[in-house]
Parts: C-alpha cells; structure tokens; sequence
C-alpha cells in the first residue's frame, strides 16, 4: 500500500516548530538572565568596581575639615601579618573601601557634618547595613538628615548632618577675618589624612562644639585655642604604616602675604614679633596635645608615642612615630603574642 505523498514531511513540520520555538524561549531566557546579571552586577558594583569619588562628593575647595582612612592602602600590611591566602586574600583585596571619611563644608549659617565611604562593592548594601546599625550618634548639636546613610551616587555612600555651633565657641572665633585660602599640598595619597582650612574659625568652633557635647569641656578654652591658632591658614597631617608604626608628618601652615592675619594688623602690633608668639603658642599646644595622648595611648592599647616638633621657616613642622600597632592589633583580636 502505498503512502499519501507529503504526509512524513507534514509530521514533521510540527516537531520544528516546537523545537524553534524552545530555542527562543531558551534565548530569550538566557538574555533576561544575563541582563539581570549585568544590571546587579552594575548596580551592586559585583562586576564592575565603583568609580573614585574623592572628598565625598563635595569640591574640594568647599571642605573645611576633612580626616580620611584609605583601608585599601593597609591591605598589604594586614596580609603580611595576618597571614592571609586564597579566599581570604581574595576578600582582602575586593571588599575594603577606598576611603572612609568625616568633614565639614559651610552652609548657610551653619557648618554641614558628612560621614561617607566611597565603597569598591555593594554600595546599596553597605548602606542598608549601615543603616540597620544606627551608628549615626545622637548629639543634641547635630541635626541629621532623615534618610540617614544612602546611595548618594555609584559608589558613594554618605549621611549629612547640621551643626549648631555652640555660641560661646562662635563667638570665641569673632575677631577672625577671612583670609586667602592656601592650596592643598600635592603629592601621593597616604593612609590616614586630616586637613583643616582655617581661612575664617567656623570649622574650629564647629569641631569644638562636637568635642564638648562628646568628651566634655576641653582641656583648652575656647579662646585660648583660637588665639593659638589665628594665626595658622591651614593644617595638613599624613600617616602611614611603616613596619610596625604608624609614621607621619603634620604641617600649620602660617597665613600668606605678610604671615599675620588682619586682626593682628588692625590691632596696631608688630607682625613679626607677634607671629614669633603665635608660632611659640601653637608649638606649645602641640607639645600639650602630646602629653595628653601619650598616657591615654600607652594605658589602653599599649602604643608609644614619639614628636618631634620643629619650625621650618613660618611653619610648624610636627613629625610623629606611633609605635607598637601590631602588638595592639593583637590585643584587639584576642590573638596571643
């Protein structure tokens, strides 16, 4: 008997269509899922790191104070002496964020507070998580913004505050004038940064406002602080581990031009003679500021602390040596010598 022409190639047909439609599923399957892994891993910065985002986001001439912690740079260090291999040293090099940072930028009649991490991965997690924490202090000085810790931009991850600067440090700073700003100094990035523009007080009556309603009253009055440093246009300090110090150097920069402020010259004083005093003052607080750390230092972590202070010209040059880090490492850990 013969078969009907056509026929096996009718029922064939079917069998195609099905097979052709299974391939587009499949593709369009595979397309939707690799999307979704690129698009997580752009937004969760898995892939593709996050871009560098320095001083928080804000202009760097904006900043008036700003200390900043580069984890990144400690990597090497902490692999060295942790012994770190394979996974971990994998984590080690694809977590840590490039900076975590605090500063201050002026606002109208008030001083903005800005505590950000500029984060390689996981910057909406890093936020989520920092927020579920609730790390953000509660002063009575300090008014944050509702959304706490947030994703300010790829990469970025930071949390605003208001200060109220306490009237009397406000007006402990009333005789300063606005001077010209001095540049940033150039050079390589280092693991610990502090800096503080001091053209007009505002930054220091905001840092001893949140000093007071931390620790209490300082050692120093107000006044006596801003008479030792009226005379400095900006202060510049960098460290970085070396072995098993913490070693660097701070800068106070004297005001440009004729080196006084102009409060100095309205007074009627003589400029050098009363920047030789400034600078004696300034030097003095620096040597107090040591002698009130190197017993805090030396009971509760174990760490020794060596300054050398000297003058370079209008400057002073403050060099310091903190000694013992691995050792209080150690102790942090719970890991026996």
């Amino acid at each position: 008997m013969q078969g009907v022409p056509g026929h096996s190639s009718e029922q064939k047909r079917p069998g195609r269509r099905r097979i052709g439609r299974c391939r587009i599923a499949l593709f369009a399957v595979v397309a939707v899922a690799a999307g979704w892994i690129l698009y997580c891993g752009y937004r969760f910065e898995i892939v593709f790191p996050a871009p560098v985002v320095r001083h928080g986001g804000a202009p760097e001439d904006s900043v008036r104070f700003e200390a900043v912690v580069r984890p990144s740079l400690a990597m090497d260090w902490l692999e060295d002496r942790a012994g770190l291999d394979g996974g971990a040293r994998f984590l080690a090099s694809f977590l840590p964020p490039r900076e975590i940072g605090v500063l201050l930028k002026p606002a109208p009649d008030a001083m903005v507070l800005v505590l950000y991490a500029n984060s390689r991965r996981l910057t909406p997690l890093i936020a989520h998580v920092l927020n579920q924490g609730r790390i953000l202090p509660d002063l009575p000085c300090l008014s944050w913004d509702a959304m706490g810790f947030h994703v300010a931009r790829r990469g970025l991850v930071a949390a605003h505050a208001i200060i109220e600067s306490d009237e009397a440090f406000q007006a402990s700073f009333e005789d300063y004038r606005e001077v010209t700003p001095v540049p940033a100094p150039t050079g390589e990035a280092a693991l610990i940064e502090v800096t503080l523009d001091n053209r007009d007080g505002r930054a220091l009556a905001a840092l001893m406002t949140l000093h007071a309603a931390v620790d209490g009253p300082p050692f120093y009055t107000p006044r006596e602080l801003a008479r030792s440093l009226e005379s400095i246009a900006r202060i510049d300090a960098k460290a970085d581990l070396v072995e098993d110090a913490l070693v660097g150097q701070g800068r106070f920069v004297a005001v440009g031009g004729t080196g006084v402020p102009a409060v100095f010259q309205e007074h009627g004083q003589d400029a050098h003679a009363t920047l030789d005093a400034a600078m004696r003052e300034l030097a003095y607080l620096v040597e107090v500021v040591r002698d009130e750390l190197r017993p805090v230092l030396r009971d509760n972590w174990g760490l020794a602390l060596f300054v050398d202070i000297r003058r370079e010209e209008a400057d002073i040059i403050c060099e310091f040596r903190l000694e013992g880090i691995t050792q209080a490492l150690e102790r942090m850990w719970g890991i026996e010598p």
